[in-house]
């Protein structure tokens, strides 16, 4: 003799079995409309995730370029190229000394050099005679009065009449970079 234990079923396993079973008339369409609202609701989330990440990569992309134009503004030096620019082409004292008149290293000719390498944060400011010899040199720093560097790219290229008012430089000497800024007298 075999007795048999009928369980009632709780559970996952059971409520599949009478969805999908032929004893539930209505649960088929619901399980459909059950299946098809999850898919809509993570499509949905899916594509807002897909917008809110280009939103922030336009942003992104807007702040890196803005970062950049400030970066190219900087290295430029616009305001200390106007600075240079004006110091060369205003100033009877720096014109004098570069073209020997006064004695290098005039102390009124390197205050006025002091002015633009303090105010725009700078290493040294030049005046360089049209051989080539550094006859003005206001720095912290030792100076490099007396020094010739008509052999310079830099400095060739200014007595040209290049463009370039703005280049890089490698100073062998310090094994550092430089970005010259340059102006006529």
């Amino acid at each position: 003799m075999a007795v048999g234990v009928k369980r009632s079923g709780t559970g996952v396993a059971t409520l599949l079995d009478k969805v999908l079973g032929r004893n539930a008339p209505g649960w088929r369409g619901a399980s459909v409309v059950l299946v098809a609202a999850t898919l809509a609701a993570w499509l949905t989330v899916e594509v807002f995730a897909h917008w809110l990440a280009m939103e922030r990569a336009q942003e992104r992309q807007a702040k890196l370029q803005q970062t950049a134009d400030a970066l190219a503004y900087q290295a430029m030096g616009a305001g200390m190229l106007g600075a240079v620019s004006l110091l060369g082409l205003s100033e009877p004292l720096l014109k004098d000394m570069a073209r020997g008149t006064v004695p290098p290293d005039h102390p009124a000719a390197l205050a006025r050099l002091t002015v633009a390498r303090e105010r725009f944060l700078v290493n040294g400011v030049y005046v360089i005679a049209r051989d080539g010899t550094v006859v003005a040199h206001e720095t912290a720093g030792p100076r490099s009065t007396g020094v010739n560097l008509a052999y310079r790219p830099y400095f060739q290229q200014a007595m040209q009449g290049g463009h370039q008012r703005v280049c890089g430089h490698w100073r062998q000497y310090a094994r550092t970079r430089a970005l010259l800024r340059r102006a006529p007298v």
